[in-house]
């Protein structure tokens, strides 16, 4: 190594420790974690694909439920959820007729997070489009006044989208 190159590379290693001083108090995993973390956010809005950044399915059909359960207009009546609960994810929600609207999707709530059935997991997706498309919701609220209704053909329905 020449003198010019050894210069040179002392004052880069005094740079780096004043800059080091200066952001003594910053934590570089952490920030090295963010910064991961907003390029797999980045990611995946580009490529339209689901986050996987610590979020399983259970997690996320968990965040999306309480949104979906209390809309009025596709569950207008307490049975209306209790009939969901039970087509599309099997759970049975006793004394119905005594409990509350927000009772109700507490329960459904509490039963998923508990849930091993890995079966239910799988429409997540479904609920996530129906969550999030309002025009989905509206043709499934007319859908829903037949009497041939099924919450699951629903479901297939919208998987099949």
């Amino acid at each position: 190594m020449n003198n010019t190159d050894l210069k040179k590379l002392i004052n880069f290693i005094e740079e780096l420790s004043w800059v080091l001083k200066s952001y003594k108090d910053l934590e570089v995993n952490e920030l090295l974690n963010e910064i991961k973390l907003n390029q797999e956010i980045r990611n995946s809005l580009v490529h339209n694909k689901n986050l996987s950044h610590g979020y399983d399915d259970k997690s996320r059909l968990i965040g999306i439920l309480p949104g979906l359960l209390n809309d009025k207009k596709l569950f207008s009546l307490n049975s209306d959820l209790i009939e969901f609960a039970e087509s599309a994810f099997e759970i049975n929600i006793t004394r119905p007729e005594k409990r509350s609207r927000y009772e109700i999707i507490g329960l459904i709530i509490m039963e998923l997070f508990e849930s091993k059935n890995t079966k239910v997991l799988g429409i997540t997706d479904s609920i996530q489009k129906l969550a999030n498309n309002t025009r989905l919701k509206t043709k499934l609220r007319s859908k829903k006044n037949s009497s041939n209704f099924s919450w699951n053909k629903a479901i297939r329905e919208i998987t099949n989208q």
